[in-house]
């Protein structure tokens, strides 16, 4: 069988197995590469993973930060259909063999329907997932998650440095102005923190499971000049990319659809797994149907599903189809270096196809902040403040009277926040359920880290 990265970085003694595991454990919990985690960590630099990618596919290495500077007539080679489709971006021509950097260079399925498309020989090139998914995006303008904003920023600054958990949450001595006094309102207005509060209001006994634990800057990203292929992001914008401030936050008021389609900053989904689709093809009725609950279903049924869980996005279908069945209306955020984003969500039964562009960071007053400074659920009303307004235009322009937020932790460390809006009688019926089903889920990551780990040596 043959080796794995992780085995094969670690003989060569450029990452430690600690190194390894951790980015695993990303992998696992936001999507993406390997070596786009191992990146992410600092634990090693792009041009040596690209030169071990390139040993183990045997295919021609090509130094990564050359992907920045192609000229535009080759850019115009292959249309932005095409290498959207196969996430391919030309490197170089050489009489009629076309070098093209691709996500998947062993697809030989892609490559005869790009040769045959393209009308010259394809030889593939492996580089680095990061590397292509900002070449992408800087000629054919795909567009960008905000992990991937915030590792390109740090690529082009000099390279990711190693984060800690302190990091997620800034000490309170830190805290943004009129912090504390948004926390006393929140307490001060039916708010309910735990369980004796909540009995004490709803007048609810055996709420909780005994065994189990409950679980920045205004700078817009400059926009593409110009509707010609070639005509995104010329070099000297796209290297401002090292200077700007972290993406903006978006406004209550959703932007216009022409502003949507010509603007860099818009954040998508991008989990960074090897299926994605492009985002300019409209996902079929059908591959929304597994999120779409065919009839309801008992409780052990979707912690079944939970054991079968193969990846990260089985258990998001798990826990978004429980949501769609018993609430008006909830989504799952993932958490990760004091930011927020959002991935996936429900308005009944219907998913919310804008959720993944949510993306706040922890440093504004909200119900988000609260909960991961406490690592405890949050039941109560929705107060008035820009975050909690982005937040709740994903699901509707009422502010709901009663939401409800559950942590979700691994081995202590906050990973992800289920929103739930619905009447209080009806969250605090399911309380308990649902925090069994976070706790739940929190094993499921668990066990699927483990497996990784397992494959991994």
């Amino acid at each position: 069988m043959a080796k794995r990265l992780g085995e094969i970085l670690i003989e060569k003694n450029l990452i430690t197995i600690e190194q390894l595991e951790e980015a695993t454990e990303i992998q696992c919990l936001y999507g993406g590469r390997l070596g786009t985690g191992l990146i992410e960590l600092g634990a090693i630099d792009e041009d040596t993973l690209g030169l071990v990618l390139s040993e183990i596919h045997r295919l021609t290495y090509f130094k990564p930060s050359l992907l920045m500077d192609i000229p535009a007539e080759l850019i115009e080679l292959v249309p932005r259909q095409l290498a959207l489709k196969h996430l391919v971006v030309p490197c170089k021509l050489e009489g009629k063999r076309l070098l093209l950097a691709m996500s998947n260079p062993s697809d030989l399925s892609a490559i005869d329907d790009l040769a045959f498309n393209l009308g010259y020989r394809v030889v593939p090139v492996v580089v680095p997932e990061l590397r292509l998914f900002l070449a992408l995006n800087k000629y054919y303008r795909r567009k960008l998650s905000p992990r991937l904003i915030s590792l390109g920023r740090q690529l082009m600054s000099g390279g990711p440095r190693k984060r800690t958990d302190a990091e997620a949450v800034g000490p309170a001595a830190n805290a943004p102005l009129g912090l504390q006094d948004y926390k006393e309102e929140v307490l001060s207005e039916d708010a309910v923190r735990n369980v004796d509060e909540l009995e004490e209001v709803l007048d609810i006994e055996d709420l909780l499971v005994e065994d189990e634990e409950p679980a920045q800057g205004s700078e817009q990203w400059p926009e593409l000049d110009g509707s010609s292929l070639s005509g995104g992001l010329s070099d000297a914008e796209y290297h401002q990319l090292a200077s700007l401030a972290e993406p903006e936050t978006e406004a209550a008021d959703a932007p216009s659809p022409a502003a949507e389609a010509d603007s860099i900053e818009e954040l998508e989904e991008l989990d960074i797994i090897e299926e994605i689709e492009p985002e300019e093809e409209p996902v079929p009725e059908e591959d929304s149907e597994e999120e779409r609950p065919a009839g309801p279903l008992e409780f052990s049924a979707f912690c079944e599903q939970l054991i079968r869980a193969e990846d990260r996005d089985d258990i998001a279908t798990c826990l978004i189809r429980y949501l769609a069945q018993e609430f008006e209306a909830g989504g799952i955020l993932m958490t990760k270096g004091g930011e927020v984003m959002g991935w996936r969500g429900t308005l009944g039964s219907v998913p919310i196809p804008e959720f993944e562009r949510f993306h706040v960071s922890l440093d504004q007053p909200s119900v988000l902040l609260t909960v991961a400074e406490s690592k405890s659920y949050y039941l109560g009303p929705l107060p008035d403040t820009e975050q909690n307004n982005q937040l709740m235009n994903h699901f509707g322009t009422e502010r709901p009277a009663t939401v409800l937020l559950i942590p979700l932790l691994l081995r202590g460390r906050l990973v992800s926040i289920l929103y739930i809006q619905d009447n209080v009688d009806t969250i605090s019926d399911k309380l308990a359920e649902l925090q069994r089903l976070v706790s739940k889920s929190s094993m499921a990551f668990e066990m699927l880290v483990l497996k990784n780990k397992i494959l991994m040596s």
